[in-house]
């Protein structure tokens, strides 16, 4: 099996975006041969598990993915010189291409040419139109225009081309119902995993003070909108039962709005941080007031579980993950619930042990690595054999 995967930028774990591919690679390598098309970005690490075609990329908007995908939407950031080594290596007796859902406008037009004879699997991270349309509800008046501006742009030019590709991988049910009618020929559904090697329990950092911890980046709306609308509308009611209370908000590019909570003694914003471990480690209860709907799984929910951590979400923010309430995470369907049960694991130690090994358990078995690896093997294996 010679697999051609195409993706945005070089695979990595740090990024849920990036993560799929890159353990792919680690856990499958030895029984098929990759070979990997992306802009050069830390691809050091992925030499030893993958051919790579390494390229000096300068994203930028432009109008030349005219010439080769057809495709005036301009919000997706493209590169020549990408194009360019596709069309060269393309005829090299791959079996299969996997590509990020963002190569569609470099895929397209060789589909079109009958050049691109194998069978493409795409990864959707999110129903795109979807997605769009929330977007374009929250946030700045500059921010919804834009999301509209998307939103307008995949419908005309993006989303009808789904359906000339023989597969698209999405990651969970909501996902792909929420994708509908503009997906591939065949739809297969892989969550994502998590790194159990990586997050495991560990003891309780240095700070000793009660805590509680949201982690997400913080220019994704979802999230934004999320926590701010916590800080409002649940935390006071927690803060003024638990003095030294410490609510950490770990994530990249925190705007203004979320930066000037840090002018209240008990809120602790990071911005981006090298490894988020640390602050799971600290915290008690770990909080996940998503209100936005995206469509897809929470990825951080399962670092949360992984890592033996107490979590109190909405349902939304564990739909599809087929939790269940009380055992392996606490649900908490309005403002009111959510408070209580976030003081009330606060207050019990052993409760909240229960919650966290019960948590491990449950990701252990259902979302290692291994395992999403091994269905997106037996997925190349099905459509390479014309399944």
């Amino acid at each position: 099996m010679k697999i051609l995967i195409v993706w945005r930028g070089s695979p990595s774990p740090f990024h849920p975006s990036y993560s799929r591919p890159f353990y792919f690679m680690k856990y499958y390598d030895p029984k098929i041969s990759t070979f990997l098309l992306c802009g050069d970005r830390n691809l050091n690490s992925l030499r030893k598990t993958a051919l790579v075609f390494p390229l000096s990329v300068t994203k930028r908007l432009t109008y030349a993915n005219l010439q080769y995908a057809r495709d005036f939407n301009i919000f997706r950031l493209y590169d020549p010189s990408l194009q360019f080594k596709l069309n060269e290596i393309i005829n090299n007796d791959f079996d299969l291409v996997y590509a990020d859902h963002w190569a569609c406008s470099y895929l397209y037009g060789l589909k079109l040419q009958n050049r691109l004879m194998i069978p493409v699997i795409l990864e959707f991270f999110s129903p795109t139109l979807y997605s769009q349309r929330q977007l374009s509800k929250f946030g700045s008046s500059a921010d919804r225009i834009r999301a509209l501006l998307c939103y307008l742009s995949y419908r005309l030019f993006e989303v009808n081309r789904y359906k000339l590709f023989e597969a698209g991988i999405y990651v969970c049910r909501t996902h792909l119902e929420l994708s509908k009618p503009f997906v591939p020929k065949n739809s297969f559904i892989i969550p994502p995993g998590v790194d159990l090697e990586y997050f495991k329990p560990l003891e309780k950092g240095l700070d000793e003070v009660p805590s509680i911890l949201f982690l997400g980046s913080m220019h994704y709306p979802s999230n934004l909108f999320s926590v701010l609308y916590f800080y409002k509308k649940i935390y006071p009611t927690i803060k003024e039962k638990v003095p030294g209370l410490k609510f950490y908000i770990v994530g990249r590019h925190p705007p203004k709005k979320i930066k000037e909570l840090t002018s209240y003694p008990s809120v602790v914003v990071t911005g981006f941080v090298d490894d988020v471990r640390p602050y799971f480690s600290i915290a008690d209860v770990f909080v996940n007031p998503i209100v936005v709907d995206d469509g897809g799984i929470k990825s951080k929910v399962l670092e949360a579980m992984a890592m033996g951590k107490a979590v109190v979400s909405t349902p939304l923010g564990v739909r599809d993950i087929g939790v269940t309430d009380n055992e392996n995470v606490i649900i908490a369907k309005n403002d009111r619930e959510f408070a209580e049960k976030t003081l009330e694991l606060l207050r019990n130690e052993s409760e909240r042990k229960r919650i966290g090994i019960n948590a491990r358990k449950f990701v252990e078995e259902n979302y290692s690595w291994e395992k999403q690896s091994k269905a997106l093997y037996n997925v190349f294996r099905e459509l390479i054999n014309g399944g």
